[in-house]
């Protein structure tokens, strides 16, 4: 007996006030989906999720010419809470001091001087576990594939698995480069900057 494919929908949140409703879900889906010590980080960025039933995976996209925390509303409601949280680490200053200028090199020699900027750039894409290989991530990405046509600019992001590089290959992404290597409180960790060249229309 054939398994019964997974119906969802994609949608945008208009702000965080319509996204509250659904924060505790989407941040049960994602702390499934990211395992790692910086899992609070990744919550953190979550700006999406569904009005209506259950929430199963986010993505947080930035079009061209924005960036993550480059907001006041941003540094207040999302930053603010990170630096609560991590600053007796000291992991604030490995990010500030350390991690912040090596990945915008990396971004740079991987995607072109100010290309990140001017791309749609997936800062983040979580799927929770039970629902991974069903096309919940494909759809977080395919969704923004007109904008970025329509734009003329690619898409890009940055991956810190080697199969993900391999899983975001086969929907048109590629790496321009090797891999960066970082080290961080938890441990030394890989980043491969990848882009998707969308064909403009």
């Amino acid at each position: 007996m054939s398994e019964k494919p997974l119906v969802f929908t994609v949608t945008r949140i208009p702000d965080l006030e319509a996204f509250e409703p659904k924060r505790q879900q989407t941040k049960e889906a994602l702390a499934a989906a990211f395992d790692d010590v910086h899992r609070d980080f990744w919550i953190s960025t979550i700006i999406a999720g569904l009005l209506e039933g259950t929430v199963i995976g986010a993505a947080v996209w930035y079009p061209p010419g924005r960036e993550m925390y480059d907001s006041e509303d941003q540094r207040k409601q999302a930053l603010g809470m990170l630096i609560d949280r991590f600053q007796p680490t000291g992991f604030w200053d490995w990010w500030a001091q350390d991690f912040l200028p090596k990945y915008d090199k990396c971004a740079n020699e991987g995607f072109g001087e100010g290309v990140k900027l001017a791309s749609w750039h997936l800062q983040t894409l979580g799927v929770h576990p039970e629902y991974q290989g069903k096309g919940v991530g494909r759809a977080l990405i395919e969704v923004i594939k007109p904008k970025a046509a329509k734009d003329g600019v690619p898409m890009v992001l940055e991956a810190e698995k080697e199969n993900n590089v391999t899983i975001y290959g086969k929907i048109g992404f590629r790496a321009p480069v090797p891999p960066t290597t970082f080290k961080g409180p938890a441990g030394e960790f890989p980043m491969w900057p990848l882009i998707h060249d969308v064909p403009k229309v």
